[in-house]
């Protein structure tokens, strides 16, 4: 089969909206219980910021196995004192939880934070970051504090039911520097179980004239490098019959985070020397494996932010977001 047989096409793609067996199974009482009981509950990881799994993302990303820096990071003396900060994003391969598979859901997410049945399909809606001082030290111990903030309820008066779980994550140095502060904010949207195929519009998103771009392929080995980094092992990045059979789509997706991450690599390997303040990304449409994916950024406020977004060839945008940049000098 021909890549352009299964591309996501600009006027219909195969979508899976919810059967009324689904909807009728939800039993309110315990989904209200559980959204009380899961709101600012506080869950701690710790990790070590390993260069060496720093050294697997850089192999993963084209914007770093492409350019002088796998080179420099393959060079570094892991056992030195202070060798490096991660980048922008770069935290997110970090902190995962460990859970079994047989704690897995059935579409191989894991159950931190999800919901009661039958809402146990997830997928990653939209985020944020803020980064404060120098940021988390590589060859250190670092801590990863996340609590649910807030649940919203969308769609249970048409029939689609939805459930948008919003975490709020601090990450914090340990043992390196103690202005290392980050804060994330991440959005999973938890469909229910049980659905019959459906054709459904693509979301055209207009976005302005760009002032950058950077195009990249994501390929299966691409996703399987990913999900290895962030222990994750839902099956829609890597079985393309339960991508088309059980969700729909023609082709396994690409990771709402690796599209996010790509967001900012884009902007920095435009302009290497970019400080951000913060960054807000939001999933707009999916983005398909073997497709291009050219990321782009339009400058606002005299260069003090851009608005960044992911499309395919087929002008298909994937995820829009915007970054404040720190100094707007270093983009000129």
């Amino acid at each position: 089969m021909s890549l352009r047989s299964l591309s996501l096409k600009r006027t219909l793609y195969t979508r899976r909206p919810y059967s009324q067996q689904a909807v009728s199974n939800i039993n309110l009482k315990a989904l209200d219980e559980w959204i009380t009981k899961g709101l600012n509950v506080e869950r701690t990881l710790n990790d070590f910021i390993a260069i060496s799994k720093l050294r697997d993302l850089y192999c993963t990303l084209p914007t770093r196995r492409l350019s002088p820096d796998l080179k420099e990071i393959l060079a570094v003396d892991s056992c030195a004192d202070n060798v490096m900060k991660l980048g922008y994003g770069q935290s997110l391969i970090y902190f995962h939880s460990h859970s079994p598979e047989e704690n897995l859901r059935t579409d191989g997410t894991e159950t931190d934070f999800s919901p009661p049945a039958p809402f146990s399909r997830r997928m990653w809606a939209s985020g944020g970051f803020e980064w404060h001082g120098a940021g988390l030290g590589v060859g250190k111990y670092a801590r990863a504090t996340a609590k649910v903030v807030k649940v919203d309820k969308k769609g249970f008066d048409k029939g689609a039911p939805m459930l948008f779980v919003h975490q709020d994550i601090v990450y914090k140095n340990v043992d390196g520097p103690k202005k290392g502060e980050i804060t994330e904010r991440r959005t999973h949207v938890f469909l229910p179980e049980g659905a019959v195929a459906n054709k459904r519009s693509v979301r055209d998103i207009p976005m302005p004239k760009p002032d950058f771009s950077y195009s990249w392929m994501p390929t299966p080995t691409t996703l399987f490098r990913f999900s290895a980094l962030t222990f994750n092992s839902h099956l829609i990045h890597l079985d393309k019959d339960y991508a088309q059979n059980q969700e729909g789509y023609p082709e396994r997706l690409v990771h709402g985070p690796l599209t996010a991450l790509m967001l900012l690599e884009g902007t920095v390997k435009n302009f290497p020397n970019v400080r951000f303040s913060n960054f807000e990304y939001r999933a707009q449409n999916p983005m398909i494996v073997g497709r291009r994916q050219t990321i782009h950024g339009a400058f606002e406020d005299g260069k003090k932010s851009a608005t960044v977004w992911a499309a395919d060839d087929d002008g298909v945008v994937g995820m829009t977001g915007k970054v404040g940049i720190v100094d707007p000098s270093a983009v000129s």
